[in-house]
């Protein structure tokens, strides 16, 4: 007899919104995702500021294939750090850190 079972990992995680980051803006995060099983799995995702969750979602992932997810956010003034997380197996991948500044420190900042 054969069982077929998902073999889900959380492989990466990028910020994909172009950095200056103003306070009015919905941050985009993707998180990747590969199923080297031979079943399609449901994966949970967080997307975490600072240790907080901000977000989540579950991911279908097909046998055999790699998904991107999408994790969005709107995040504060100051120093933020990122993380995707996955209570499936403790995984984790860091985004890294993201400096959101207000809307008018972006636009009165001196041209180099």
């Amino acid at each position: 007899m054969t069982i077929d079972v998902a073999n889900l990992s959380l492989t990466d995680a990028t910020l994909v919104t172009q950095e200056p980051v103003t306070t009015t803006e919905t941050v985009v995060v993707n998180a990747t995702v590969t199923n080297t099983g031979t079943a399609t799995g449901f994966i949970p995702l967080r997307l975490k500021q600072n240790g907080t969750m901000l977000n989540s979602t579950t991911q279908e992932v097909p046998a055999g294939s790699t998904v991107t997810a999408q994790l969005l956010t709107p995040l504060p003034e100051g120093t933020q750090h990122l993380t995707v997380t996955s209570s499936f197996d403790n995984q984790s991948a860091i985004v890294g850190a993201v400096v959101v500044a207000l809307p008018a420190a972006i636009t009165t900042a001196p041209v180099r």
